[in-house]
This record gives C-alpha cells, structure tokens and sequence, in this order.
C-alpha cells in the first residue's frame, strides 16, 4: 500500500496513540474509589447533584462539564475521498 512520505505502520502508531490517549483519561477521569466526590464542580463551581456523586465516585465535574471534556476525544466525519466511499 503506498502511503505517500509516512513510514510504514504510521497510521496504526496513530491510532494506538488516540486509543492511549482516551483510555489515560477515562482512567483519570474515573479515580480512586475511595476518593470522595467533590460537591462542586472544578469548571464551573455549580453544584454536582447527589445522584451523580453517588453513581461516579471521585467525580469532579458537572455532567455539562464533563461532557465539554470527554468532547475532546470525540472524532467528527472524515472529509476524504475512500475506496470505501465509492
């Protein structure tokens, strides 16, 4: 497969490195079981309901804000032409 000046392998070193990378902070974001839940949020200093400091142990954002968090390894519709896409 001819892969322009990339090295061979560099689209699966890729892909390893953003799989790293969400589960390194899927695993920060889940902490210690024993850590006590914040009451409110680091981002926004809103209050975290009850329900949610019961259900993540150790949480420290508001829904809204862990979402805008967790936006960041999301990855959006490729803009490229594919022999998949024919």
């Amino acid at each position: 497969m001819a892969v322009g000046f990339a090295k061979d392998g560099a689209e699966q070193e890729e892909i390893q490195a953003v799989i790293q990378a969400a589960v390194s902070h899927a695993r920060k974001q889940l902490g210690d079981s024993t850590t006590v839940s914040r009451t409110h949020c680091l981002e926004c200093l809103e209050a975290i309901p009850e329900r949610r400091r019961e259900a993540v142990k150790g949480v420290k954002y508001c829904l809204t804000c862990q979402a805008d968090h967790d936006s960041i390894f999301t990855r959006g519709k490729r803009n490229c032409w594919h022999r998949s896409m024919r």
